[in-house]
Formats: C-alpha cells, structure tokens, sequence
C-alpha cells in the first residue's frame, strides 16, 4: 500500500515488530519498561498535659515522592512528582467528668505535577501544534495509542484550612455528642488539555493515507489557557444521641446540616449555557442557577442483644448522605470555552490538513464544558445494613450482614451535541439521520430505513455549537450484598480471620465526572449496567502467627538455635476476587454521519459475555480457536457492527474480566536493645507465588469493529497489563526509642 508521504515520518516513529504478526498489518514489539519511584516521609508530633483539665497536641508530617508511570506505549512514561504537607492543632478540655470538648485546626498541601517522559526525539517541526509542550497522540484500533497522554502536562495544588469544635455530654444512660466543621478549599489548577492534539484514525490504511475517511480530530486551538483558582467553604453541625434503653437495647439517631458555597474562580473563567439546545453563546458567570446546597442527614441505628450474656448481637441502621458539589468536580470544567479553546472535528477528510491540527482544527466552534445550569441537584445516597453476630465459643466470632446502598442525583458526564435528534423508527430503534449532501449511496443502502437529511437537520442538535461536554446530576445506582465474616484467636497471640462478600452494583455511570460516557445518554438508562467495579465474589483471609521456637516457644527453648529461629512472627493475607466488568466497543465513523455508535450488536445466539470455550469462527478467526487469557480474553466473533445511524445493541460492562488471586506473606522480629529501645526487623513478600493477574482488554483491545466499513480488530479481546504487580520483596527496619 502507497502510505501518504506526510505520514512517512510519523510511521518511522514506530518501532518495528519484534515478536508475533496479529494480521492486518499489526506486529507485536516486546519491551521492558524500568518504573522508578522514591518517596521521602517524616512525621513529627509533640504533646503536652497544659492541667488537669486542658491537653494539645501539634502533628506535622511531610511527603516528598517521585514516580514514573507506563504509557500506552513503552516510547512514553509520565512523570509525577508529589508533595503533601499536613500540620494539626488539637485540644482538649474537660469541664467535668460528664462533659468535654475537643478542638482541632488543620492545614492540608497536596501538591502534585504530572509531565511526560519521551524515549524518542520528535522533532519540534514534527509537532501537530508549533510551539506545544509535548508532541500530540496517534490512535488507531488495534494499536497501541503513540504518544503522550494528551492531558499532561498537569499542575495541580490545594490549600485546605479546618477548624472543628467537638461536645460530648453524658447522663444517665444517654449521651449527646454535636459540633461544627468549617472547611475552605483553594485549589489553583491548569493542564495541557489537548495543547499537542490528538489524531484518531478509523484504521490503520486510513491512517497510512493520511485519513480520507472517518478521521477525528481534538486540539487545543493556540493562546488557549485553562488555569483555574478555585475558592469554596463547606459548613457543617451535627448533633448525634446514644440511648441505652435497656442492657440489652441501644438506640442512635444523628442530623447533619451541610451547606458548600457557590463556588468562585479568582480568575473569573466560570462558564454556562442556561439551555444547551437552544443557547447560541456560552455565558461567563455561575456555574448553576441555584446553589443545591443545603442538606439535612438524618441517621438510625439500633443494636439488640436477645441474650444477657451477649453472645448474639443484631444491629440494623440506616442513613441519608450527601456529596456536595465542591470545587474539585468544578476543575473538570475548566478546558471550556471561551477561555480554553478545543476543537473537536468529528469524522472527516484528513488529506489536506494533515499533520497539522491547528489547520484542521479551524473553523470548529470550540467545545463547551458545563453543569446542567436549571437543574443541578446535590448528589444523595441511602444507606442500609442488617446484621447477626455471633461468638461460638470462647475463641470464635461470626458474623452475617446484609449491606445496601441506593443512589440517587448522582454526577455523570456526557457528550450531549455532536449528532442529530434522532427519529425512533415503527420498531422502537433509533435512527440518527446521515447529511444527504455528504454521505455516500453505499451506507444509505445497509440501513434504508434510516433516511438522509438536510445538513441542518443531520447536525448536530444546537448549530450554533459542536461538543458540549455537561455534567447532569441525574444518575442512579444500586448496591446489595451478602457479608460473611469470621474470627479465631488461638495461642500465645495467634489469630485467623476471614470474609466473603457476593454482591452486585448497578449504576448509570461508574466514572462520574471523568470523561464522556454513553452511546446516547440523553436516554439514561440505556447505559445502565453493571459498575465499574462491580465485584460478584470476593474472599480475604489473613493470619498472624507467632512461631513456636525460642524462649516463649515449645522448642528450642535454649543454645544458639533458640536466638536464631525464636521470637519470629509469621503474618499474611489471601485474597481471591472475581473480574471486574468492561466494554466491548466499536470505533466506526460512517461517512456522512454525525452520530458514531460506541458497542456492537450481538449475533443472534450470541453471549454477551463470551470468556470461555471455543470461538464460533469468523474473518480471520478459526472455527474452535480456544477462548483464553492473556492472547484471547473473550470472542469477539459474538459480535457484529451496527448499521449505520443506529446504536449497538450490547449493553454496557457485560463483558467480565479474569479474577484476581493474591497471597502476600510478612515475618518480623523485634530486637532489644536495652530497656528503653528496640529495633524491628520485617521483610514483606508481595504476591508470593508470582501469579500473573491479567487486568480487562482495554483501550484498543477492547474495540471489536473499526473503520468506515466496520472491520473487525485483530487485536480484539488481547490483554496487555495485569492487575498486580510481580512478586516484590521489600526489607525494612524500624528503631523505636
């Protein structure tokens, strides 16, 4: 194939393969990756008695760290560099032996910055944006995205000032505890959104012919500027009682009041649309209409001993919370216009622009990022538990629990511009109309019941903008689980504990305020599904064990032996889980249509979790390929793209990854060195077996269809990260005096 002679020079950047050929044009390169990290931390706490009744205490602790992170390429790390300082002033006073408060200032400084390291030399000629800090991103399905994340590079500080006050009250056989919490944020933030831009390719021929079709395009257009510094106070009571009805009965009921300011921008940069629909300019000012805040919280609990002795407990309880709107979700709106200028051009002729962004990117009408300006509510969440505990015995304890939560106004974040209004077809679908002037007579003819447009009306929803980004507090979620949870001591200080959870999470949106989710999220639930983190089955024992050798120990009580193998302790932890869910996706531009569909369809027959057994067969997959991880994580042969205009019909997170075994093993010994001093000795082994925990198929291995025909990805259902690290061993040593 003749590649594009502007994009020679981008394809000599990629490293030629070393190891296996996928198909289509796609090699594998092997490379180690050396991920450096040092930390330096020192806490220093000094109390003092004032009197009988009075005592403070002052905390200051100290975090310098420094790390390097993998990118999607092994060309391309990110740098962190971190510093948190934390300092604390905290007193008490004792009015009399029924009634005490307790005060407490605070100052908190996370400082945190994120760059890019790059392992080859782009020339500053070669950049898709003269004169941007790093070189922009090439993503193509099936191969590895090359270069940068397109965020970096970061900077991002907070200054948090507290101040808390703190009653408790006894009498009788209730108490009252209440007080007051004062918080205020400043955070100063900018990033380089997109200031390098990212090309994405709807294939690889596409992208060796420099992206005559289906080409999509974001930069940060010259002389943008995202800086933020936000300010915001959170105010807080509460008054909580505890009443002992009876020996065997006791009763809790809290209120919390919250209130968070509207949030302010020293810089004055806030931006929102009143009405995203219908709005032709972004307006410069609050954020929302109405601040949400505001909020009571009441809380239950009530715990029940059926016998004297208390051998058998029941507790149930039952709460309302809220997650106020603060400032931090207000910094993912800040790479808006008019300020922070990013042009996203979707599903275009590339030919006579690229590599230069800025040139393609000219003449698009910057993206919006908002709130939903009328209707921001503050997020709440429902709380309910149900448990049994037991002692068996003197040495045993057991527990079952039922724990649920419900979510209600919840954040999510969405593309809500970039296509038309869609027409809901005789069978219930929907159909996103293509421009009759733009698209060709091919795609019309695989979906004829989806008709062409005039260019306005295939727009997309408001022509006056492109993307707009908002933030709604519409989402639902839905918790329920299963707790089992037992206990053994034994011996001189030996225990063993175990748990097992079986649950199941729901949601509309797993990922908040971060990124664009949803094929069509103007109809909600059509992505409600499993969470993100959705964990069916999960199980944790951990153990500690002193060994019975030495002068305490049933052998070697004595000689040299004994001050060789005696006073070890032995600890560790087991853990199994189930894979958490993910996506199987789709990356098809069809020419001439705004609305790009985000899944696939399902064969008919098919599973919408194929992990195991052997693949049906198609393209270039063979009839009983085995369906396995790491090279073949699910079959993508269940899968076929959707027509054009129409939405995938696989829901979201069906497809599960592998489960996750760990076991980490720790053995320490203390030393004496005299009456007053004593050194510890511990070494830790982190995932002692060295098992290999596969994470899900992601980025581009979880695309299963690309380009403006719909090709399958060779590279579909291939893991390329684990969700653990190898085995570590780690030595340390610890002088308490």
């Amino acid at each position: 194939m003749d590649v594009h002679e502007q994009v020679r020079k981008y394809l000599d950047l990629y490293p030629l393969p070393n190891d296996i050929l996928l198909g289509g044009g796609i090699g594998r390169h092997f490379a180690s990756q050396f991920l450096p990290s040092d930390e330096n931390f020192f806490a220093v706490r000094v109390g003092h008695q004032v009197s009988e009744r009075d005592s403070l205490f002052v905390r200051y602790s100290f975090d310098d760290a420094s790390s390097r992170g993998a990118g999607d390429s092994f060309l391309f790390q990110t740098t962190q560099e971190s510093r948190q300082q934390y300092a604390t002033l905290t007193g008490s006073h004792v009015f009399s032996p029924s009634f005490l408060t307790a005060y407490r200032l605070g100052y908190t400084r996370p400082a945190n910055q994120v760059a890019t390291l790059s392992f080859i030399d782009v020339p500053d000629e070669d950049f898709f944006v003269p004169g941007a800090p790093q070189f922009g991103q090439i993503i193509i399905p099936g191969v590895t995205s090359f270069g940068p994340a397109a965020t970096y590079p970061l900077n991002h500080k907070m200054n948090t000032y507290q101040l808390s006050n703190d009653y408790l009250v006894s009498k009788g056989n209730q108490s009252w505890k209440m007080g007051f919490d004062i918080n205020n944020q400043r955070i100063d933030v900018f990033s380089g959104w997109f200031k390098g831009a990212a090309w994405s390719f709807n294939n690889l021929e596409n992208f060796l012919q420099a992206g005559p079709r289906g080409t999509n395009l974001t930069v940060a257009l010259p002389g943008s500027d995202n800086r933020r510094s936000l300010r915001q106070t959170l105010y807080a009571l509460y008054v909580q009682n505890e009443y002992q009805a009876s020996p065997n009965l006791q009763l809790s009921l809290g209120l919390r009041f919250e209130y968070a300011s509207m949030i302010k921008d020293r810089y004055g940069k806030l931006v929102y649309l009143e009405d995203p629909v219908t709005d032709p300019t972004v307006q410069v000012g609050e954020y929302v209409q109405e601040n949400p805040s505001g909020t009571f919280s009441p809380r239950f609990g009530l715990t029940w001993s059926p016998r004297d002795a208390g051998s058998t407990v029941i507790s149930t309880g039952s709460g309302i919370y809220y997650d106020q709107v603060l400032a931090y979700i207000q910094s993912q709106r800040k790479s808006s216009a008019p300020f922070h200028n990013i042009s996203i051009n979707p599903n275009f002729d590339a030919t006579t622009t690229f590599p230069s962004a800025v040139a393609a990117g000219t003449g698009v009408a910057p993206a919006v990022q908002i709130f939903d300006y009328q209707h921001t509510s503050t997020p709440t969440v429902y709380r309910y538990h149900l448990s049994l505990q037991q002692e068996l015995g003197r040495d045993w304890r057991v527990r079952a629990a039922y724990v649920g939560m419900r979510g209600n106004h919840l954040f999510r974040r969405f593309e809500t511009n970039q296509f038309p209004s869609p027409v809901e077809l005789a069978d219930g679908s929907l159909c996103f109309p293509p421009d009759a002037a733009t698209v060709p007579a091919e795609f019309v003819a695989r979906n004829p019941d989806c008709l062409p447009a005039s260019s306005v009306r295939a727009g997309p929803i408001n022509p006056s903008h492109a993307a707009i980004s908002i933030i709604p507090t519409d989402a639902q979620s839905f918790y329920n689980s299963l707790q089992l949870s037992g206990g053994l001591t034994f011996g001189s200080g030996g225990s063993l504990q175990a748990s097992y959870a079986f649950s199941k999470s729901v949601d509309d949106n797993s990922t908040g305020v971060v990124g664009n989710v949803g094929q069509f999220a103007l109809r909600r639930t059509l992505d409600r599904g499993l969470s993100n983190y959705d964990i069916r089955h999960r199980f944790s024992a951990n153990y500690f064990y002193s060994l019975p050798f030495g002068g305490g120990g049933q052998w070697l009580k004595s000689g040299w032996m004994s001050k060789v193998v005696g006073d070890w302790r032995l600890g560790g932890i087991v853990s199994y889980r189930t894979g958490i869910p993910y996506t199987a996706g789709v990356r098809i531009a069809y020419p001439g249509y705004l609305f790009t569909p985000q899944r696939p369809n399902l064969v008919p027959g098919g599973s919408t979790n194929p992990i195991g057994g052997a693949s049906s067969g198609c393209g270039q997959i063979e009839v009983g390929r085995q369906v396995e991880t790491p090279s073949f994580s699910f079959d993508p042969c269940m899968f076929s793209a959707p027509l054009p205009g129409t939405l995938g019909n696989v829901g979201r997170n069906t497809l599960i990854a592998p489960s996750v075994f760990n076991m980490d093993v720790s053995i320490t010994r203390d030393f004496l060195l005299d009456s007053k001093r004593r050194l510890q000795f511990r070494a830790d082994i982190f995932n002692l077996p060295n098992h290999p925990n596969f994470n899900s198929a992601s980025g581009n291995s979880a695309i299963v269809f690309s380009g403006a025909s719909g090709n399958r990805n060779s590279t579909a259902g291939r893991i390329t990260q684990t969700a653990t690290t190898s085995r570590q061993i780690q030595f340390s040593l610890r002088l308490s005096f």
